[in-house]
């Protein structure tokens, strides 16, 4: 597949993307925190060749400037990057992919614009996070502390060799040295003497989500139900999974598929052959909704 980098135009600089194939049909793929757009370099090339997919970065991940530093993160920042990518390429309709934060921005995004997606896959989440009103205070102060942060800090950047980063990435997240490399090629920035420093905002470490309880995030789905064909992957091993089991209960008696596959979090950049063909059936379906 045609492989290119793209900038799509924001009120606050780019959004930057990687775009493969050349179809009139598209795919949008919308990362984690922490990630990049280089997290589906290795699912990508699995899926069916009759689409183009645009994986985009993320406001401080990856090659995309930051959202204004003035202000808190919220998952409404990230529905709005996915409303200005898909404007952008004037498509009646997409199909929108995400995982982990990026699922619950994609899945807000459907509630919101049913009519723009016709399929929607969400990695390793089955809703929006739902929070103890303790849990939800503490996201919100830690939020403004990270803001005084991202002003504040002048502090030398840390360097390291693209190789020294790259492990301490496999270490910290257990991932293999393909998918750390994919995520550290477009999130390190070089110094001098071939050393590299990490561009990233802080603020992607907390940002804010839906305040709801488990009951509220039902109460939601039925409020503003996902009408168009729904499918969830999950891993074994992510603990948020398990928290999640009325709300799968209930979404599957809407006839959403669900799929468990072993692994962790990050299981789709570290062997996204695991979940790949769950994704392919699902794009070659001809299912129209729910």
């Amino acid at each position: 597949m045609k492989i290119e980098e793209l900038r799509i135009p924001a009120p606050w600089g780019h959004i930057a993307a990687k775009s493969w194939g050349c179809s009139n049909d598209y795919v949008i793929l919308v990362h984690g925190n922490g990630d990049n757009a280089g997290g589906f370099d290795g699912l990508i090339p699995l899926l069916p060749s009759n689409y183009t997919y645009i994986s985009i970065d993320l406001p401080g991940h990856g090659l995309s400037p930051p959202f204004p530093k003035s202000h808190p993160v919220h998952v409404l920042d990230i529905v709005l990057v996915i409303k200005i990518v898909f404007n952008y390429f004037e498509k009646n309709d997409y199909v929108l992919i995400g995982h982990s934060m990026g699922a619950i921005s994609s899945m807000l995004y459907t509630m919101i614009y049913p009519d723009k997606v016709k399929k929607l896959v969400t990695l390793d989440m089955a809703g929006p996070y739902s929070y103890s009103p303790v849990q939800y205070a503490n996201i919100l102060l830690n939020q403004f502390v990270l803001v005084d942060e991202v002003n504040l800090n002048k502090n030398a950047k840390k360097c390291l060799s693209f190789e020294e980063w790259t492990t301490k990435l496999m270490k910290i997240r257990g991932l293999n040295k393909k998918a750390a490399e994919s995520l550290m090629t477009r999130m390190l920035r070089l110094s001098d003497n071939d050393l590299y420093y990490i561009e990233y905002d802080k603020r992607g470490k907390s940002i804010i989500g839906h305040d709801g309880l488990k009951d509220h995030v039902i109460e939601m789905y039925k409020e503003r139900p996902i009408k168009c064909p729904f499918l969830i992957i999950l891993s074994t091993q992510f603990p948020t999974n398990m928290v999640y089991l009325d709300l799968r209960r209930f979404l599957t008696k809407k006839g959403v598929k669900i799929e468990i596959v072993n692994g962790n979090h990050d299981v789709h950049i570290n062997y996204p052959e695991i979940l790949s063909g769950f994704v392919s059936s699902f794009l070659i379906s001809t299912q129209n909704k729910l």
